[in-house]
Formats: C-alpha cells, structure tokens, sequence
C-alpha cells in the first residue's frame, strides 16, 4: 500500500487498506531508504528500543524508585520482547506503543503540576496512537478513567480537553483524506461491518482467542504472574491501563500474536512493582519460582530466536 501511494494511487480509493494514514507514512517513510525486510527490522528494533526506555521513565514517574524502573525496563526488554508474540515485527502494536507509553508519561507530569499543556500533549499523543493502530487508545483511555475514578465531577474538565485533543490529530487525518466517506469506511466503518470482534461467528473468534493463549502464555505468561503479585500495591492509573490495552486487543478480534504486544508495557510496568514486592518480602520459595519461571521462557524462546525464518514461523 505505501508503494501504490507513493507511486501515484489514491490511499483509501486505489491503494484500499483499513489502516489509518499513521502507519502507511510509517512505511512509506521505509521505502525511501529501499524498504528492505533488513531496514524494517532494524527500525522495528529502533521503536522497541525508545518503548522500553520510555517504559522506565514511565515507571520511574508512576511508581518511584530507579531500581524499579530499571526492572520494568528489564521486563519490557526481555519478556515483553518474545518472538511467540511477533515482537521481532515492525507491527503496528509495536509502533503505536511507543506514542502512547509518551502519552502517560505527558499525563502523569500533569498530575504533578496541573499544567494543561501536559495534558493536551497527553491527548495529542494518543490521537497519534490511533493513527498508527486503531486499538491504541489505552493510554487516553486509562488516564480518562482515572480522571474520572478519582475526582469525580472535578475530572470532567480535563477529561474533555484531553478528548478534545486526542481528536485533533484524527480530524487532521480524516481532513486529508481524498473522500472522507472512503476513510470513515476505510478507518472506522470497516471494523463493525467486515473485521472485528463484533462480526462474524461468535464461536470462530472464540477459537481464534483460545488457538492465540498458548503462543501468548509462552510469551507473556511469567509478565502476566508478576504483573498479578505486584497488582494490589501498584498505582491505580497502571491497573486502568493494563485493562484498557486488555480491550484494545480484545477488540480486534482477530487474536494474531503480535496483538498482546499492546499488552507489553503495562504488564512491565506492574511486573516490576511485583519483583519489587518479591525482593522486599525476601520470600524465597516465590523468587526461586521466578527465577525458574525466567530460565522457563528463555529455554522457550532462545531456540526460536535462533531458528530460521521459516522455522520461527512454524514453531509460533
């Protein structure tokens, strides 16, 4: 599709994907350096690269303590980073985390200050998000719902700003478009009437989410454990975000692997806060089990790291 664009077709009309134009200039901007599978993966490792470290600062601002941060980059990098959940792909999941990890990051530096500009940022962030992958809305989700949670009435005004904001990169992009009724379609109107969870057999995509658990088991499983014994201690704007990219990936419906990439960052976020509970408890039964977890999904993925490319295919 960023080829047919770049040649000359109309996106949306000619050159027809039910992508938003966040992604295509993604890979349009690629083939201007030849959009080699090499130049890809090396981007993609460039992407993973800030989302872990944007990841830490996150955590770092959210949770406090550098040790912590360092153990959510850690997880981020390592767990959140399996090949059972395609992170080696310039995904759309993967390149859309990084706008919106930011996007928590520009809220949480408005939590201390109050200053609006933080929180348009914040939402701007996330509309770019959404230009990337149409189900990364989890951080503006997450931070509307923790406006609202903890202040009530006093949480309308900036939830609506931050709203507001969020939508000025959408209007811009629809603004773009050649026929605004193609991307409405293209964007919006595709997904309820042709891909979603919302269409088409309930059992089929019942099956496609049970035949998606083991491959993300394998990747995020141990994430998953200590993301749950650190869940009570950790803050709540982490626990909303955590649930909002869980809806992210439930709704596009189709459970491909790299959709629990979504899942990464927050899960990292809240594992740390939980090997930080494990270390302080010094319960050694429960750290002799992470451990033994740790060398579990290393065992698992070293050999389909190293394997072929046709290889790693089949295995995941």
């Amino acid at each position: 599709m960023a080829r047919l664009w770049r040649d000359g077709a109309t996106l949306y009309g000619g050159a027809w994907v039910d992508r938003p134009q966040g992604l295509v200039l993604v890979f349009r901007a690629l083939h201007l350096v030849g959009g080699s599978p090499v130049a890809m993966r090396v981007a993609a490792a460039i992407v993973a690269a800030l989302v872990v470290a944007a990841t830490m600062l996150l955590t770092l601002r959210l949770v406090g303590g550098r040790i912590t941060a360092v153990a959510a980059g850690l997880l981020a990098a390592t767990l959140g980073a399996s090949p059972f959940v395609e992170s080696f792909t310039l995904s759309g999941e993967l390149l859309a985390s990084l706008p919106a990890v930011l996007s928590l990051l520009c809220f949480c530096t408005y939590l201390e200050g109050r200053r609006a500009r933080w929180l348009l940022l914040a939402g701007a962030l996330t509309g770019c998000a959404v230009l990337v992958k149409q189900s990364a809305f989890d951080a503006g989700l997450a931070a509307v719902a923790f406006l609202l949670w903890r202040e009530r009435r006093r949480g309308l005004a900036p939830a609506g700003a931050l709203v507001a904001s969020a939508l000025v990169p959408v209007a811009i992009a629809a603004a773009s478009a050649a026929k605004l009724h193609e991307w409405l379609y293209a964007v919006v109107g595709y997904r309820f009437h042709g891909d979603s969870l919302l269409t088409g057999s309930v059992s089929a995509r019942i099956h496609q989410l049970w035949l998606s658990l083991p491959p993300a088991a394998k990747g995020l499983g141990l994430l998953a454990v200590l993301a749950a014994i650190g869940w009570r201690r950790s803050p709540l704007l982490a626990r909303f975000w955590l649930g909002a990219a869980g809806l992210g990936v439930l709704g596009g419906g189709n459970f491909h692997p790299h959709y629990y990439l979504q899942l990464g960052p927050p899960l990292a976020v809240l594992g740390a806060v939980g090997l930080r509970r494990l270390w302080l408890a010094r319960r050694r039964p429960a750290l002799t089990a992470a451990l033994a977890g740790a060398a579990a999904s290393l065992a698992l993925a070293l050999p389909v790291a190293l394997a072929s490319p046709g290889e790693q295919a089949k295995e995941i």
